[in-house]
């Protein structure tokens, strides 16, 4: 019985040590700025010169440069780009493009998830960015609800000319005219 469960125990104890190579060797590659896993939607596996892998943008980058200008607009809401981005061919579910949308990898980062006792960190990836910085900040900030979509509206009216021009002196908001009924 000892040596039966001695024989269980070493492939165990093998897995186990093989699993934290793995972590570790992954964690080291986005360390070094490096994508160790499948690319992106927009991007593509590769390999360069030396035969060592890349991330490279695909045939889809396009598709992801207008998801998130169009999301950065303003204009319309996450749902109705969604619903645009399926109409162009993009591929992806509902879910996988709020998740897109939201990671750094298109600007040039990759965040390293938290593990143990190191904290998440986004640093700068050795890959090619689809989008600025700035644009995926402006992103972020309209899935984040802060930038709401406005129509606007013609409030020039000739028998109202001072309209959004005069402020109340005590709350600084605009006055505004309406025709009287009496």
């Amino acid at each position: 019985k000892i040596m039966l469960a001695i024989y269980l125990a070493a492939p165990e104890v093998e897995n186990i040590r093989r699993s934290l190579n793995t972590i570790s060797g992954m964690r080291t590659a986005m360390k070094l700025g490096r994508h160790p896993n499948m690319a992106p939607y927009g991007y593509k596996n590769a390999r360069d010169e030396a035969n060592n892998p890349i991330i490279v943008p695909g045939n889809n980058a396009e598709m992801m440069i207008w998801a998130f200008e169009e999301t950065a607009k303003g204009e319309h809401n996450i749902m109705d780009v969604y619903r645009m981005a399926k109409r162009r061919g993009i591929k992806v579910r509902k879910s996988q493009f709020w998740n897109l949308l939201r990671n750094p990898f298109y600007y040039g980062k990759i965040r390293i998830p938290a593990y143990k006792d190191e904290p998440e960190v986004i640093i700068d990836g050795v890959h090619q960015p689809l989008i600025s910085e700035q644009l995926f900040e402006e992103v972020q900030y309209v899935l984040q609800g802060r930038k709401k979509a406005r129509p606007v509206k013609n409030s020039l009216q000739p028998e109202l000319p001072l309209r959004g021009f005069l402020q109340c002196k005590v709350c600084g908001g605009q006055i505004t005219g309406s025709a009287s009924k009496g």
